[in-house]
């Protein structure tokens, strides 16, 4: 059974380790490496793997640290490049949308995401007893299902109504604003994601990334709760 821990989950950084039996993979590395290094009490090389979900900052700054430290790093070729992490690397494994890959004794399928980053992917993760985990982040909306799937990770970065309020009242420019509709998802459209999933087999929902902001994090918890008579967590 896949259990996950929040190191970091905000525009100031993600990182997210799961765990199944003596297993163990991380998502994407967004935080000084030291940090994460502290989080995972300095068992590095316990790790499967570390899968990242495209170039920007929060998501990939410790990269290189990852791949210095001996971990296999897994992304898109797109993404990777965009990390300009100098020259090719033997530690490096490109993912391709849509194909699955085993990861020690995880299966790892990328999907698209929709998102300003080239490469940019959410991730399908089945661990060795066929428990299933869906992560999502940075992205307006997602173009699949996940049937069967026990946990979803999800990006719940704004309201359309708080967001509007808040440039209604000067607070964010029309063009920012825009720029966060297409490239992060909001509640409502978390809502409208899990109502298109089968959730039969669901046990939990993790909120992900929230704006600081554009966010209410009791009411999110509240919303997707209802709606889904599933427990949720708010991770950020």
């Amino acid at each position: 059974m896949i259990a996950v821990e929040t190191i970091g989950s905000s525009s100031r950084g993600n990182c997210y380790k799961l765990t199944s039996g003596g297993s163990s993979l991380l998502l994407e590395c967004g935080l000084p490496w030291a940090q994460i290094r502290r989080a995972l009490n300095f068992k590095t090389t316990d790790l499967d793997g570390c899968l990242v979900s495209h170039h920007h900052k929060d998501h990939s700054r410790a990269a290189v640290d990852v791949l210095k430290a001996g971990v296999d790093l897994y992304a898109t070729q797109p993404a990777f490049d965009a990390m300009e992490i100098p020259g090719p690397h033997h530690r490096f494994h490109p993912l391709t949308y849509r194909l699955a890959i085993n990861i020690g004794p995880w299966l790892v399928m990328a999907f698209e995401a929709v998102h300003d980053a080239p490469g940019t992917a959410g991730f399908w993760i089945t661990d060795a007893d066929g428990d299933k985990l869906v992560f999502l982040t940075d992205s307006a909306f997602s173009y699949y299902t996940f049937p069967g799937t026990s946990i979803y990770m999800i990006e719940a970065n704004f309201s359309e109504t708080i967001l509007q309020r808040n440039v209604e009242a000067g607070l964010i420019d029309a063009a920012r604003a825009r720029r966060v509709r297409e490239n992060h998802m909001s509640i409502e459209r978390v809502l409208e994601m899990l109502a298109s999933n089968d959730l039969s087999r669901c046990r939990q929902i993790l909120l992900l990334h929230g704006s600081d902001g554009n966010s209410d994090s009791a009411q999110f918890k509240t919303m997707v709760e209802e709606a889904a008579g599933i427990p949720a967590t708010i991770e950020g």
